[in-house]
């Protein structure tokens, strides 16, 4: 069973003017839910909740009972947050046959990263739906193989491996290798050698000549 938690828009909210706050009495989930938002959706560190000056900051004017959480509280908070956030993607798309997916990656700081996003059309209403679906650390080699198996995992993670239809990615070599590798060859790339068992693709299906990405990796 899905966790229940309060889960955060998933578009960013018009920011709740002092008097809009105070129109009824504040509760201690209102200000978890306000102080959630904040780091949510500006990108903050979580250990800005044990600084005395923000802690200061956000009780003014607040009843004495109410308190702003430590970091590890936030932390699990947020945690909760992402866990209901991924249950409903989920349940979305059960309800959708077809998706098309965006991946690009990127390095910062020699750490390197995977970004991907999810588009479809909802069945209700017949509009265009969109969500972001991960944004990874990605370690060790960045070559085809482990890049296939990344974007792989994501499609898994949200149970569409067999609905994605299209993956729209840059010019990088080693996304174009990856997409043309398991576009033209459904048997094993890399030969046994050695008795050590190598990375294969299975062809899912081709249209138009362009590259499927119902990737299906098998290590």
């Amino acid at each position: 069973m899905a966790k229940k938690a309060a889960t955060p828009s998933e578009s960013p909210p018009t920011p709740t003017t002092s008097r809009d706050f105070f129109k009824k009495k504040p509760t201690q989930k209102d200000l978890n839910m306000a102080v959630d938002k904040l780091i949510i959706y500006e990108a903050l560190p979580y250990r800005l909740v044990d600084s005395p000056y923000c802690k200061a900051l956000v009780q003014l004017g607040l009843p004495d009972h109410l308190t702003v959480s430590c970091r590890q509280t936030v932390s699990k908070r947020l945690g909760d947050h992402f866990d209901t956030m991924m249950s409903n993607l989920v349940g979305k798309f059960e309800k959708v046959d077809y998706l098309a997916t965006t991946a690009d990656g990127w390095s910062k700081l020699r750490r390197g990263f995977l970004g991907m996003t999810g588009h479809w059309i909802d069945p209700d209403t017949m509009e265009r739906q969109s969500a972001a679906l991960a944004v990874r650390r990605r370690k060790g080699r960045h070559a085809f193989d482990r890049l296939a198996q990344e974007i792989n995992n994501v499609h898994k993670d949200f149970k569409i491996q067999g609905k994605v239809t299209k993956c729209t990615t840059d010019s990088a070599a080693n996304f174009g290798k990856a997409f043309r590798m398991f576009a033209t060859n459904s048997k094993e790339l890399d030969k046994d050698k050695g008795g050590k068992k190598k990375t294969k693709f299975v062809q899912i299906q081709k249209k138009n000549n362009s590259f499927p990405v119902r990737l299906t990796y098998k290590g």
